[in-house]
């Protein structure tokens, strides 16, 4: 869908340009050629406005205000006024963004893209996040009803992170949409901003940094800390480690008692059939037994008897078992007592294949029952059943509630231990803050063998890390500075003279000379423009040299016949000598020439009138060429041959005229000469003057 935008420039060359521009991105596009009391359908359609300030009719300022009454469209401000006034005013007054004449369109496009990748929200809407309100229309935050005096970078970085939940915000976006470069810094002080609208907000949960990208967005505030989440997990942890041993406990009492009760009536079978059948209805009943399930009948000596009772003290709440029960059943599991209970199908299903069957062994409940098929197995008892509950055999835990203990003094020792930690994770994370705030210049407590200290280790490691690259930057920084305030002090001396020259061939009051002086200083500003070039090429990091096939002998004469109509001016002759052979050299032929231009160029400019210049390619065996420049000016003291050669280098007779260059000339011919592997050596020449050799060795040729 084709976004639409609403450009408002009093100005026609101008407006039309822009509005031309636009449209080449692939915006439509409405121009207003004056200021005008905007209304809602005016700006129904509308994406995003292109706003001057300076109107005739309606001020570009009072457009701003009329368009926030009416709707939350992205307003981008483009004016030749630039005072910090200026522009705190249109941004107080709802504008978005604000860009300053003159301008690149390139620029322009960019900015109007970014805009519009912006959510926006609706007219007069307000964001609430828990206890937080942003108003985006009156630019109010409150928390908990109370109202937060915020920053207008504060507010911005704020609702950027409202307006995107659910993802990580880079830097880059909330360095565009927060911060103003020319009064706010740049990206390196948003961790500042980001710190104290944390300690405003007054919880570090509302904004988390993401480290390596930005910050997260704004989500619900983590209420539960570190020593509260500790304990937690350490009562769940507690909780279900006592939960499974109940659980194993009830099962091996269950178990035990199982096995127990089958034991008994097996002894109590034995010479019992003749008492059973004469009496199956009475036949077994209750045994008396202290100890769970049962015990062996009086005066009956058990093959295996029962461990000695464990059951709880007469004070305690544990309840005590019940006495084992048992009936006959005949072979179609009938019994003869009333008081008999029916069997459960599963037992009687599963006696067929055997001659006990258990109950199946269970943690809920205490009873246990077991059916089991007597030695003569026909008659009214042909079967016993047994039933009886579960008592301290086979217990894992002990009795009483003792072992709630130790538990007790687990999660005690774990609060304890959570209390010097979550401190001095706190300290970790203020000083991690204040570093931050600082530049990364100040250092944290590193000591402590544990995770917390390998973690200060680590954060002190990365801060030393992030510092040296700071510093590395600001330095680089530093030079780029110095070197752009150089670039454009030489640039406007010749720029100068050159625009006198013109002005003088425009009253037609110039001779020769100023013709001669202009030439000289247009040639000096595009080898000065040339020079950046191989200078930007030659700083990348990994540089990409072009290597192919260069004759030497043809690169000579291109520079030999580019300089000598200067040469010729200055009263100064240039000669070249190259042999007939091809001389080859695996190269990139721009930065070659270049090196060599620079070279012939220095030699003609700092030469006398009725000088001499010689430019000569040679080759020195083994394979090796060797290109010299050699002129009989009045060549380079030897304490300064080291001097010129470092960027912005230059001899003291040098100073005094900028023309005289940047120094990058034989900057950049070493650097090319290093990049190429090959050498340059400078030196005086015989009879005056300074000599240059450019050496490296020869592709042969085929």
């Amino acid at each position: 869908m084709t976004q639409s935008v609403l450009v408002v420039e009093d100005d026609a060359q101008l407006g039309g340009q822009i509005v031309a521009h636009l449209r080449d991105a692939g915006f439509a596009t409405t121009w207003l050629r004056h200021g005008r009391v905007l209304t809602g359908d005016d700006l129904a359609q509308i994406d995003l406005v292109v706003l001057d300030l300076m109107l005739p009719g309606v001020s570009g300022m009072d457009m701003i205000a009329r368009i926030r009454e009416l709707a939350a469209v992205p307003v981008l401000v483009l004016s030749a006024r630039n005072e910090t006034a200026d522009k705190v005013r249109a941004l107080q007054l709802g504008a978005d963004d604000y860009m300053t004449k003159p301008f690149w369109p390139e620029e322009l496009v960019e900015r109007v893209r970014a805009r519009l990748r912006r959510p926006t929200l609706a007219d007069g809407s307000a964001i609430e996040i828990g206890g937080l309100r942003i108003d985006r229309r009156t630019r109010e935050v409150t928390l908990e009803g109370r109202p937060l005096e915020l920053t207008r970078v504060e507010f911005e970085f704020l609702l950027t992170l409202a307006e995107r939940p659910g993802a990580a915000i880079t830097r880059r976006v909330l360095v565009e949409r927060a911060l103003d470069p020319d009064r706010d810094g740049d990206a390196r002080t948003l961790d500042v901003h980001a710190s104290r609208l944390r300690k405003k907000l007054g919880n570090d949960g509302l904004i988390e940094t993401v480290w390596g990208i930005g910050y997260s967005p704004l989500g619900e505030a983590d209420d539960v800390k570190l020593r509260t989440k500790l304990v937690l997990l350490c009562v769940i942890a507690i909780a279900a480690t006592l939960g499974a041993l109940a659980i194993y406990d009830a099962i091996a009492r269950h178990r035990a008692a199982s096995e127990l009760m089958i034991d008994i009536v097996q002894q109590h079978l034995d010479g019992a059939r003749e008492r059973c059948e004469a009496d199956p209805a009475r036949w077994g009943d209750r045994l008396p037994s202290s100890r769970g399930p049962g015990g062996p009948p009086p005066g009956h000596d058990a093959k295996r008897p029962p461990p000695p009772d464990r059951g709880p003290p007469p004070d305690s709440n544990r309840r005590r078992p019940r006495p084992l029960e048992m009936w006959a059943y005949d072979a179609s599991f009938r019994s003869a007592s009333a008081d008999a209970p029916t069997l459960p199908g599963a037992l009687t299903e599963a006696i067929a294949d055997t001659d006990v069957v258990a109950s199946d062994v269970a943690w809920r409940g205490d009873e246990v029952a077991a059916l089991v098929r007597t030695p003569w197995g026909a008659g009214p008892c042909a079967y016993v059943f047994a039933r009886g509950s579960t008592g301290d055999w086979g217990a894992v835990l002990p009795p009483g509630r003792l072992w709630l203990l130790p538990s007790v003094i687990v999660l005690g020792a774990a609060l304890l231990v959570a209390g010097p930690l979550v401190r001095r994770i706190r300290r970790l994370t203020r000083e991690v803050e204040q570093s931050a705030s600082a530049g990364y210049t100040l250092g944290v407590d590193e000591r402590g063998a544990d995770e917390v200290g390998e973690l200060s280790r680590a954060f002190a490691t990365a801060s030393r890390r992030i510092r040296a690259e700071l510093d590395d930057r600001e330095r680089r920084e530093r030079a780029l500075r110095e070197f752009l305030a150089n670039t454009t002090h030489d640039l406007m001396i010749p720029l100068t003279v050159l625009q006198g020259h013109l002005a003088a061939l425009r009253d037609c009051a110039a001779g020769p000379d100023a013709v001669r002086s202009a030439m000289n200083e247009a040639h000096y500003m595009a080898s000065l423009v040339h020079n950046l070039g191989a200078a930007a090429k030659l700083d990348v990091a990994d540089a990409v040299v072009h290597r192919a096939p260069v004759d030497l002998r043809e690169v000579v004469g291109r520079v030999a016949a580019r300089h000598r109509p200067i040469a010729r001016e200055a009263g100064i002759t240039l000669d070249e000598a190259v042999p007939d052979a091809p001389v080859l050299a695996d190269a990139d032929v721009t930065l070659v020439e270049q090196a060599i231009s620079n070279l012939t160029y220095n030699a003609v400019r700092y030469n006398h009138r009725g000088g001499h210049v010689a430019v000569i390619v040679e080759v020195a065996p083994p394979g090796r060429f060797c290109v010299r420049v050699i002129d009989d000016g009045p060549g380079i003291a030897e304490a300064d041959l080291a001097r010129v050669l470092a960027r912005g280098g230059r001899s003291d007779a040098a100073r005094s005229r900028a023309p005289e260059g940047l120094g990058l000339g034989l900057h950049i011919a070493l650097g090319v000469a290093a990049l190429h592997g090959f050498t340059l050596e400078l030196g005086a020449a015989e009879g005056g003057g300074l000599e240059a050799c450019l050496r490296g060795p020869c592709r042969p040729t085929a």
